[in-house]
């Protein structure tokens, strides 16, 4: 009998220290911490740290054929049953694989990986706006795509090429999803939520920043799965 409880107790302990072990190795390995050591939010550290390094983002232009996006279409536009971002093209089919993708703004890139499956390259960067803005800044998402010109950590100029429009490794056809959060720290996400909160429309919102007239089209649904929406 003596044994058999040993034996269990014995089992306790080794699966809570296993349970102990995978809980530590989850957690970042550089998390930010304050001045006492305590883990601080992303978003604090954010605003504390990288915000007032980055440059202010004074004007914005379209990630697809800048500065106005002329010759870009939306195959799928902005909270379409949740759609968390906009599907662009400027070909049907995967004629426009390889398109060059642009930074809006000037900004700093957070990521830059190769997610694989649905997701293929990714690149996001973030964007300081100028004083008085509400959100202070915010975070651009752009996906599916055919490869990445940006490393994390650079500072990036408005006009320059972050990567190029792909098409998720043969998963879709090819276009650039792209999102604008004003919630900083998002992660990958799913492209499709039932509170649309933490995001903005990404046309409404360059648009009211670029400083002149848009000219990218909606596209028709009944040809959005034809120019490679998701």
């Amino acid at each position: 009998m003596r044994a058999r409880l040993f034996s269990c107790l014995f089992l306790a302990a080794w699966c809570g220290a296993v349970w102990l072990f995978l809980d530590w190795a989850a957690q970042p390995s550089q998390a930010p911490v304050d001045d006492w050591g305590r883990r601080l939010d992303w978003n604090v550290f954010f605003t504390r740290y990288l915000l007032p390094e980055m440059p202010v983002a004074e004007r914005f232009d379209f990630p697809l054929r800048p500065p106005d996006g002329e010759g870009a279409f939306v195959a799928k536009p902005f909270a379409f049953h949740g759609h968390a971002g906009e599907d662009w093209n400027t070909a049907p089919g995967n004629g426009d694989l390889g398109e060059p993708v642009r930074s809006p703004a000037d900004g700093r890139v957070v990521l830059a990986l190769d997610f694989q499956g649905g997701w293929g390259k990714v690149v996001l960067v973030d964007y300081r706006l100028p004083d008085g803005s509400d959100p202070a800044a915010v975070e651009m998402m752009f996906a599916q795509l055919s490869e990445t010109a940006v490393q994390p950590g650079q500072l990036v100029k408005r006009g320059e090429v972050l990567g190029k429009v792909g098409n998720a490794d043969g998963a879709y056809a090819a276009h650039l999803h792209w999102e604008v959060r004003r919630v900083i720290g998002l992660g990958l996400g799913g492209a499709y939520a039932d509170d649309l909160s933490p995001w903005l429309n990404p046309s409404a919102f360059v648009a009211a920043r670029h400083g002149g007239p848009s000219r990218v089209k909606l596209l028709p649904a009944s040809q959005w799965e034809k120019w490679g929406d998701d």
